[in-house]
């Protein structure tokens, strides 16, 4: 008798299922740099910080995560989150400063 657990749901590796199928399945990647920032901004926003620059988003990911993204990608990243449609990040009056939209 085999033993399951809530592992035979993760799609994160599918080396383990046949061929066949895995060229079936398509899987939808989730964005973890975006999720990463989000966490970031929640996690200051518990802690009374409303508003980050793009250097200290960019130094808590690299704490946090471990992370080799540049300033560069991070501030593209909370650009491209600001303009997207459902945005949960906007930017502030200040430069290069962002906050959580609060609904």
């Amino acid at each position: 008798m085999n033993e399951f657990s809530m592992d035979m749901f993760n799609l994160d590796n599918l080396n383990d299922i046949n061929p066949n199928l895995k060229k079936q399945i398509e899987v939808r990647r989730k964005d973890e740099f975006a999720d990463q920032i989000y966490n970031i901004f929640n996690f200051a926003s518990q802690n009374g910080k409303n508003e980050l620059s793009i250097d200290q988003v960019a130094v808590v990911l690299d704490r946090m995560y471990h992370g080799n993204k540049t300033r560069e990608q991070v501030m593209n990243k909370l650009y491209q989150l600001s303009k997207q449609d459902n945005n949960k990040i906007e930017s502030t009056k200040k430069k290069g400063v962002y906050k959580l939209i609060t609904k």
